[in-house]
């Protein structure tokens, strides 16, 4: 079991050692959200920590700050971490630091240290953005990390590129595992955010652990993720006072030509079609301000609701002018008593959503600054129909064994 053709299995050297790295964060800022290219700026630091008990004994470990490697440090294990979905990277300061450190040294003496590695990245990150509710959406805006140390490596594929006989050997059996810090002094926030005008922004930052799919790897690793989440819901009032009021004035308007003689087509028709141009004309202007995606959005939804009520006055306006006397006002009457009603209640039921959401929201954001930083658990599984795919592969059975015996979820 688990000998896929052509491959020559091999044995692990070693029995594989589980490393977990707790991860804490703080987004010092949050800016230039980007709905159209789905991206957005942040300045973040994110501090990864770890058991080392190769550390352990009496000697010195020198702190270093700025730019760093692991032979500056005394050898020290890296996790080699990465950020997959940094687009745009401004500016970048890591640094490794041993525990406790004071005046730039530390002795650990007959305990196991947690070592550290910290940085601070500036830049522009990519986050797919579902804007289907826009302008009543709710985003979470995602960084991702990763970690070059597998948490497996299936033994049919089996390399190791530390020397065992090198300085770093004695890490040749560990497997990284990202997870969030349990509990701290300092949670993990967003400090500011000049989107704060546009955006409900919470100061909690939601994490979830995951991992990356043996099918992305040629030698079937792998390799722990984390993201780390902004959740963001967006302040509706700039498209309801600037989109929707205006387009309810516009439309209202044509309830004019009802006040026109019905027999007077060329009239009612010119008042219509007047209406209907100033609407596509202004959904052109505020086209600049709406989500470029292929599907309709609540906002877009509403523009062809307007310009279908339109285009009904226009077809009732026709209908009309073919018929006489006392049959012509009963059929105008109950088209304007119809049209208006309709109108009127689905512009009711946007306030009520309105206020519902503005509730909720303020609820939200209450309990959120009260709780701190908020933090999730995944059960590092597949989804179902990827799982089941993976089952179907010999390799993929070895690491769902390999991963029972080191995570309980």
């Amino acid at each position: 079991a688990g000998v896929l053709p052509g491959k020559i299995r091999t044995k692990l050297p070693m029995a594989p050692h589980i490393v977990p790295l707790t991860v804490r964060s703080t987004w010092y800022t949050l800016s230039a959200i980007s709905t159209a290219d789905q991206t957005f700026h942040a300045r973040v630091f994110v501090k990864v920590s770890w058991e080392d008990e190769h550390l352990s004994s009496n000697k010195c470990i020198r702190y270093h700050k700025g730019w760093s490697n692991p032979e500056d440090v005394g050898n020290a294990w890296s996790p080699c971490i990465s950020m997959p979905n940094l687009k745009e990277q401004e500016s970048l300061r890591q640094w490794f630091q041993p525990p406790e450190c004071t005046d730039g040294t530390e002795h650990f003496r007959n305990r196991k240290p947690r070592a550290s590695l910290n940085f601070e990245v500036q830049g522009v990150f990519y986050s797919v953005m579902n804007v289907r509710n826009f302008p009543f959406d709710h985003q979470l805006f995602t960084v991702q990390l990763q970690s070059d140390v597998p948490f497996y490596k299936p033994q049919n594929h089996y390399s190791n590129n530390l020397r065992r006989d090198g300085p770093q050997g004695k890490y040749a059996d560990w497997r990284a595992m990202l997870l969030p810090e349990p509990s701290s002094e300092f949670p993990s926030t967003v400090r500011e955010s000049p989107e704060a005008a546009a955006w409900l922004i919470r100061p909690a930052l939601l994490m979830e652990s995951s991992h990356t799919s043996h099918q992305l790897s040629g030698s079937g690793c792998v390799y722990p993720l984390l993201s780390i989440s902004a959740a963001a819901t967006r302040r509706p009032e700039y498209h309801v006072y600037n989109v929707v009021l205006m387009l309810f004035i516009i439309v209202s308007m044509a309830a004019a030509t009802f006040a026109v003689d019905a027999d007077d087509i060329s009239s009612r028709v010119q008042i219509t079609l007047t209406l209907m141009l100033t609407t596509v004309a202004y959904k052109y202007v505020i086209s600049s301000h709406l989500p470029q995606v292929s599907y309709l959005t609540w906002l877009d939804i509403y523009l062809y609701l307007a310009s279908f009520v339109l285009l009904f006055i226009i077809a009732e306006n026709s209908v009309a002018s073919f018929l006489t006397g006392s049959t012509q006002d009963l059929f105008d009457f109950i088209c304007f008593i119809a049209l208006s009603s309709l109108w009127i209640l689905v512009h009711l039921s946007i306030v009520v959503y309105y206020l519902y959401w503005r509730r909720k929201n303020k609820r939200v954001q209450h309990l959120s600054n009260k709780q701190g930083a908020i933090v999730a658990f995944s059960s590092l599984s597949a989804p179902s129909t990827e799982r089941e795919k993976c089952e179907e592969r010999s390799d993929a059975a070895e690491f769902q064994e390999y991963r029972s015996s080191f995570w309980t979820p």
